[in-house]
């Protein structure tokens, strides 16, 4: 039969009294255990007689009493087991004090895999439907039946793509010399964020901002936009939680959802070019002067909601009319 694969084990010895000046012992195994390879550690000089088994073992100068013995071996029969004895265990001190010490036995095994752990989640466990599984920031480790264990990469997701509603959990697989294990790592998938524009409101994007436009003077959010995810409006840096409240030009709408989903529009309500809400002789005021040149702070989703006419063209002689004739009555937005 083929030769095992190469394990170790490692004897240690220490004293509570003067330090060692020698150890001696017997080597023997059970069969299925073969290729006995000994060696000194930690600076130790080793005799070892390989017929018999029997070894002494000396303190060199620098030398350390913990670990002295490197005991290599196989294992060789069908079951992958044996057992590993050291007896005749003598110790002497440096000061030719001598200890006996009781036999030591170590039964072995095969070292397999029969374990997958998740030590660390992922840094995302929210999805949106349709989403694939990241697993960035996930430590998976496998476990071995010596109790050692080590991280692994290789592993597989077998049910991680294209994620839906109702699916709370990814399965984590990995396979080691036909030997295979899976864990599983929770997750929650969230519905796509969708918002929806009523009337004749339009979004417009321009140098990074999107806005609402096409407001009606007096609209209410909720006369504006649905959605299923929650609206936070703010004027300045304050929040308007009053859901009634009218919306004004240069207010931040913000939707958000679970799963870090989030929009975020500047209000342009037509004609409301100070952010009242409203349109009304103040805005035609303002209107005029800044066509006459007298007043050039007009600017941003202000200056944008001048665009009365609805040709384009910001705060014109033809926004001009526009608004005085709505003003009066004679035409509507």
């Amino acid at each position: 039969m083929k030769n095992g694969k190469t394990n170790n084990l490692i004897l240690k010895v220490s004293t509570s009294g003067d330090a060692i000046g020698m150890v001696s012992g017997k080597i023997e195994k059970t069969s299925g255990i073969s290729n006995i390879v000994v060696k000194a550690k930690n600076s130790w000089n080793l005799t070892y007689n390989e017929d018999t088994g029997v070894f002494n073992i000396y303190k060199a100068a620098g030398s350390k009493t913990d670990e002295i013995l490197d005991i290599s071996y196989s294992l060789t029969n069908q079951a992958q087991t044996g057992t590993i004895y050291i007896k005749n265990i003598k110790i002497t001190t440096i000061n030719y004090e001598l200890t006996e010490k009781e036999n030591l036995s170590k039964n072995v095994i095969k070292k397999q895999f029969d374990g997958l752990s998740i030590e660390e989640g992922p840094s995302k466990t929210i999805y949106v439907k349709g989403e694939n599984f990241n697993k960035n920031g996930m430590i998976v480790k496998a476990h071995y039946n010596d109790g050692s264990s080590k991280a692994i990469t290789n592993y597989t997701i077998t049910d991680g793509n294209n994620l839906t509603i109702g699916k709370t959990s990814v399965t984590i697989s990995y396979t080691e010399n036909g030997v295979t294990k899976t864990a599983t790592q929770g997750i929650t998938v969230v519905e796509k964020l969708q918002t929806t524009l009523k009337e004749i409101c339009e979004k417009q994007t321009e140098d990074g901002t999107t806005y609402i436009s096409n407001i009606l003077p007096g609209s209410t959010i909720s006369q504006i936009l649905e959605t299923n995810g929650t609206i936070k409006v703010f004027k300045g840096e304050t929040q308007i939680t009053n859901t009634n409240e009218k919306i004004g030009t240069g207010m931040k709408i913000t939707i958000e959802k679970e799963g870090s989903q989030k929009e975020e529009y500047i209000a342009i309500v037509t004609g409301d070019l100070n952010g009242d809400s409203e349109m009304n002789d103040i805005d035609m005021l303002r209107l005029a002067r800044y066509g006459a040149n007298l007043d050039k702070t007009l600017s941003g989703a202000y200056l944008k909601a001048g665009d009365i006419y609805k040709d384009g063209n910001y705060a014109d002689d033809a926004d001009l009319l526009k608004i005085a004739r709505v003003l009066v009555g004679l035409d509507s937005l």
